[in-house]
């Protein structure tokens, strides 16, 4: 996404349990290797989906019904993931104070939804509210630690707080554990470049460059070489 300063921010994340992929407006890929995914490739997924979005639609301003005798936590984990769907649709109609509220709702009753905390840190990113995007993307990543969109945007965070070797230490996992995510690469390069680390901002620029040889990313990759070859 080079036309984005923090292209991650943009990304959500779905899983079913067993499938994950990554959304950006309204196309489906796999997180590592930007392959895109096709609706026929998951039909399980899709039907899954396709079954909760049939449900009656959530009154984003309605308070969550009152837990019942009866209510199970698979009933609870349900109604978690509906609103978590409902707030995947309403960002991609634009509406992030919807999507915002029903991401929260999601956390509330399931709060070790990983997908659903890094979605909800990302909008409230955008927000410019950093210290509570830190603490979401912390969260996503104590129930999923190798979840690479939470950790990418934790050190974006990190780096706009002024805490760069703390995002350099961040990048560093999420290059170690998805070696095929072009944008830690990139990130990744340019911080140790302006760290005085030129070997190995060397390295992760050509990685990025190997990952991404067309995006107009790859050309302010090629120009940050020569200025440290210089």
């Amino acid at each position: 996404l080079p036309e984005e300063t923090n292209p991650a921010t943009r990304l959500r994340v779905c899983c079913d349990g067993e499938t994950i992929v990554a959304l950006a407006d309204d196309v489906a890929f796999q997180p590592i290797g930007g392959q895109v995914v096709m609706a026929f490739n998951l039909p399980s997924f899709g039907e899954h989906v396709a079954q909760i979005l049939a449900m009656p639609r959530v009154d984003p301003n309605a308070a969550p019904e009152a837990v019942e005798d009866d209510r199970t936590e698979a009933n609870g984990g349900t109604t978690a993931y509906r609103y978590f769907v409902e707030a995947c649709a309403a960002e991609d109609r634009g509406e992030s104070q919807t999507a915002e509220h029903l991401f929260r709702q999601a956390v509330d009753l399931e709060p070790n939804m990983a997908a659903a905390l890094t979605n909800l840190g990302n909008l409230v990113y955008r927000q410019g509210e950093l210290e509570e995007a830190k603490r979401l993307y912390e969260r996503a990543l104590e129930h999923d630690p190798i979840q690479p969109e939470a950790r990418y945007n934790l050190a974006n965070v990190l780096e706009d707080l002024g805490e760069t070797e703390a995002a350099v230490t961040e990048l560093r996992k999420v290059c170690a554990t998805a070696p095929d995510f072009p944008d830690a690469h990139y990130n990744l390069g340019i911080m140790l470049a302006q760290l005085g680390g030129t070997a190995q901002a060397k390295h992760h620029l050509e990685r990025y460059l190997e990952l991404d040889t067309a995006s107009d990313w790859a050309g302010h990759a090629r120009t940050y070489l020569d200025q440290i070859a210089v």
